[in-house]
């Protein structure tokens, strides 16, 4: 499970069901345009990239607190997963 909460600026993103890690996420206004064109919410653009992650190869560590757009540089197809995601059908 992934669940994404908005708090000011930023977004509280708990990963799992019964072991938890809580994070805490950034997603700027730009960003949040290029990815998605403003057709979805912002917490479902957090989860697309959250699911991303989880489906990557190896053990992937993040800080605890951290800007989407910052992963973009660490996976480079990142951003352009997430507009896959969020425009393919039945996600």
């Amino acid at each position: 499970m992934i669940e994404a909460t908005p708090e000011r600026s930023s977004y509280e993103v708990v990963v799992g069901t019964h072991s938890q890690i809580h994070y805490r996420v950034y997603l700027s206004s730009a960003f949040y345009k290029r990815v998605s064109g403003r057709q979805f919410t912002h917490e479902w653009v957090i989860v697309q990239a959250f699911q991303y992650l989880l489906e990557q190869e190896g053990n992937i560590v993040l800080p605890e607190t951290f800007d989407l757009e910052d992963l973009a540089t660490r996976f480079p197809e990142f951003e352009t997963s997430i507009k896959e995601r969020l425009h393919a059908p039945n996600r």
